[in-house]
């Protein structure tokens, strides 16, 4: 239906696309952190962050 609700946050309307980036940044950060016990580098997330726009498409294809 093109809407959808992930533990409150809303992810439909102009602003999804923001909205949904920001949900898989912090899943991505989130599964880093449990996964090694260790904080992601700050760099490796800025870069992450930065080709979110460009490859956003294969992100979300990789997620399904």
């Amino acid at each position: 239906s093109g809407r959808g609700n992930y533990r409150g946050v809303e992810v439909s309307g102009p602003g999804r696309g923001r909205q949904i980036q920001s949900v898989v940044e912090e899943a991505l950060k989130s599964y880093l952190d449990a996964k090694s016990g260790v904080k992601p580098r700050a760099h490796v997330m800025r870069a992450y962050i930065k080709s979110h726009g460009k490859y956003a498409p294969l992100y979300k294809k990789l997620a399904h």
